[in-house]
């Protein structure tokens, strides 16, 4: 897969190697853009937390984004010994 930007701009373009496994499969590319963003992180120590939804789903889209609100909060709390 290319990416790249709109025609007529000096766009970069980027090669993104398709995973192993069966084509046209959602778990398989769920698991490997979820890998390609955990590989990015160069701190063991630092956690990621990934969610897979539907953008067009705008409830679970609200959900999701309160949730990673109080997760944020949470730690930040717990970090300044605030609870």
């Amino acid at each position: 897969m290319v990416l790249g930007g709109s025609a007529g701009s000096r766009a970069s373009l980027h090669q993104v190697p398709y995973p192993a496994g069966p084509q046209r499969d959602a778990s398989t590319a769920r698991e490997f853009i979820l890998r390609m963003f955990v590989d990015l992180n160069p701190d063991a120590e630092k956690i990621i937390y990934s969610h897979f939804t539907c953008a067009t789903d705008t409830e679970n889209i609200r959900f999701v984004f309160a949730a990673v609100k109080d997760t944020i909060l949470q730690s930040n709390l717990k970090e300044y010994n605030l609870v």
